[in-house]
């Protein structure tokens, strides 16, 4: 639903001026994307595991524009998003980049099950998350790409060894924060796909690393 910013004026967001016509812009937006989820089910006829949803709404540092504006424009379309996936038994993750901390107790009442990506440089940390909410949703994502692409294996070790924390009692995918960009070597992708195989598994045995969750 980020789409809107782009198609209804994103300079006047940056410029801190969200209007109320950009709020009907967004209902009419949001009730498409509702119409294009429930056709995409039917369509499938069964054949989904679950469901992507995607907006990004945040910087690194924080929102777009104020929590009360999402709350409002934004968080019906996403939840009726989400209860129709759930109206068919299947799983969701929200995907929006920057700092939701304003809003991520917003997606725990609204039912989602995962949240995706977790930008590490944008402050949000599974493990911190975990702790805070712990088996009310998931985390998705959330190791470092700015740490592969270093192709230090020690760094990229100590990453992933200690964001792994937050699988304890599951709940976690673990996946990059970004896009794997072609700074990260072939023989580094290889290196943390086996870090994960080795240690990924359960009971975990994180050795240094273990935090208490």
């Amino acid at each position: 639903m980020s789409d809107t910013l782009d198609w209804s004026g994103k300079q006047l967001v940056l410029d801190g001026h969200v209007p109320d016509e950009l709020g009907e812009c967004i209902n009419k937006i949001g009730q498409f994307y509702l119409d294009c989820t429930k056709a995409q089910i039917a369509a499938a006829d069964g054949l989904l595991d679950g469901f992507v949803i995607w907006g990004d709404v945040a910087y690194k540092q924080t929102m777009l524009f104020d929590p009360e504006y999402w709350r409002e424009y934004f968080k019906p379309w996403v939840k009726a998003m989400i209860e129709e996936c759930h109206k068919h038994n299947l799983p969701v993750i929200y995907h929006g980049c920057g700092n939701v901390s304003l809003i991520f107790e917003d997606f725990i009442e609204m039912g989602l099950d995962a949240y995706n990506p977790l930008e590490v440089k944008a402050d949000m940390d599974a493990v911190r998350l975990k702790k805070m909410y712990g088996d009310k949703i998931g985390y998705c994502g959330n190791n470092d790409i700015q740490v592969w692409e270093t192709g230090d294996k020690e760094y990229i070790k100590r990453e992933i060894l200690k964001k792994l924390n937050a699988a304890k009692r599951g709940g976690f995918i673990f996946q990059s924060d970004h896009s794997v960009s072609s700074a990260v070597s072939g023989q580094t992708y290889d290196y943390i796909v086996n870090l994960v195989r080795e240690y990924g598994k359960y009971p975990l045995q994180l050795g240094e690393f273990n935090l208490e969750i």
